[in-house]
């Protein structure tokens, strides 16, 4: 969401939501093959929320139209 405090400056904030799979490998592994890691890896639901928030300078700070819309 923008929201517009003057013609010149607004407060920006959001939510966003990162959903995938991810596969991650034992810690203590001792295949030294990546493949066979890779392999034998377990795979898990990541679920990333992210807020952000932020504030948005516009120039130039004042302005006309110069021909129609």
């Amino acid at each position: 969401m923008r929201f517009f405090v003057t013609k010149f400056l607004t407060v920006n904030a959001g939510i966003r939501d990162y959903i995938f799979v991810d596969k991650y490998e034992a810690v203590d592994r001792t295949e030294i093959n990546g493949d066979a890691a890779r392999d034998n890896a377990d795979s898990s639901l990541i679920n990333n929320v992210v807020f952000q928030a932020g504030i948005s300078f516009w120039f130039p700070t004042s302005f006309e139209y110069t021909t129609f819309r």
